[in-house]
């Protein structure tokens, strides 16, 4: 029995990356359980640009980490290496350099970047760091990005109360969700891909099913 406890015990303390948003730097932890509390080691502290840090997102293999920040910039790095891979960042127009970049998020095959800004989304190729195109959305903020486990959708909350859907394939706009009175904060799908939960300024939690828009 102890051998089998300390077996697990080893195995909860395997190294495993986490991140934290630090004002302008990313900080990656590597996370161990040691007994009878857990610590958190800091390995490496990346500098994320010359503004705030607001999103974070590892590729699904593990190896791409991008960050996204209040100066209009989304970055790439190597999460081994802790090397700057590539900046992702497009011309402010209307408001100078102060276009922030609010949420990221990889598609499951690792292949496409989305990333919520002031009034649109951007999706880039995350090997050629090009940009695909562009999903306008002039109504509000785009504060977080969700790709469907299958890749098909997009999910994107905005402090203008709402959430839209988004085919990834033909970048058209599958539908709105209403009901908030707070900006929508955050977006994440089920694994099966049937639920999307959504958070709000309103201090509420809720649960729509994503085929029947409600």
């Amino acid at each position: 029995m102890k051998e089998q406890q300390r077996a697990e015990t080893e195995k909860r303390s395997s190294a495993r990356l986490r991140y934290s948003l630090a004002g302008l730097a990313i900080l990656i932890f590597a996370s161990a359980c040691d007994e009878p509390t857990r610590q958190q080691l800091a390995t490496a502290t990346l500098e994320g640009g010359h503004s705030t840090v607001y999103s974070v997102a590892f590729s699904p293999d593990g190896k791409t980490l991008a960050s996204a920040s209040g100066d209009n910039i989304v970055k790439l790095w190597d999460a081994q290496t802790r090397q700057e891979l590539g900046t992702l960042k497009e011309q402010a127009l209307d408001l100078g350099d102060q276009l922030f970049v609010w949420s990221v998020a990889f598609s499951p095959d690792g292949k496409t970047l989305a990333s919520g800004r002031h009034d649109k989304i951007v999706m880039w190729d995350a090997q050629t760091r090009q940009e695909l195109a562009t999903l306008e959305w002039r109504a509000a903020f785009v504060n977080s990005v969700a790709f469907s486990p299958d890749g098909k959708t997009l999910a994107s909350g905005s402090a203008g109360n709402t959430i839209k859907l988004w085919d990834t394939q033909t970048r058209q706009e599958l539908g709105t969700l209403k009901g908030y009175i707070g900006d929508v904060t955050s977006v994440a799908f089920s694994p099966d891909g049937k639920t999307l939960a959504s958070g709000s300024w309103d201090n509420t939690v809720r649960l729509w099913m994503v085929d029947a828009r409600q």
